[in-house]
């Protein structure tokens, strides 16, 4: 195996999730991903793409609870959860793509190839003091 392959540090930015979900609502959320949804009393359905289903109401999203279900895969979550979802991508992957859409991401974070371990770089330097 490649030693310096091993060894590289790779740097993703740590994205405050609470943030996230405080700055975005689950119905942006699924414009961003253009999902196609209609109103059913107090919910928005319509067809999972992810799961490429037909019915238009396999995708079910409750604006009042920021929630969000697939009746063909049996998961639901929040609006990260979706993203990811829609996308097929991790909820890291998910949570920066629609952090990039509203500059959320807050200080890059180095994951280490060789340990698997993260540590999240402050994003100003303490202050001594003296």
């Amino acid at each position: 195996m490649n030693e310096e392959f091993i060894h590289k540090e790779a740097v993703m930015p740590f994205i405050d999730f609470q943030a996230l979900k405080s700055a975005l609502t689950i119905e942006e959320t699924a414009t961003l991903l253009g999902l196609a949804m209609k109103q059913a009393g107090n919910q928005l359905r319509g067809i999972c793409p992810a799961c490429k289903t037909t019915g238009g109401r396999e995708l079910v999203i409750t604006p009042d609870k920021a929630a969000w279900f697939c009746f063909s895969l049996k998961k639901g979550g929040d609006l990260i959860a979706l993203a990811a979802h829609i996308r097929n991508e991790s909820v890291k992957e998910a949570a920066a793509f629609l952090a990039d859409h509203i500059g959320t991401v807050t200080a890059p974070v180095t994951t280490s190839k060789s340990t698997g371990t993260s540590s999240q770089e402050p994003s100003q330097p303490e202050k001594s003091r003296h």
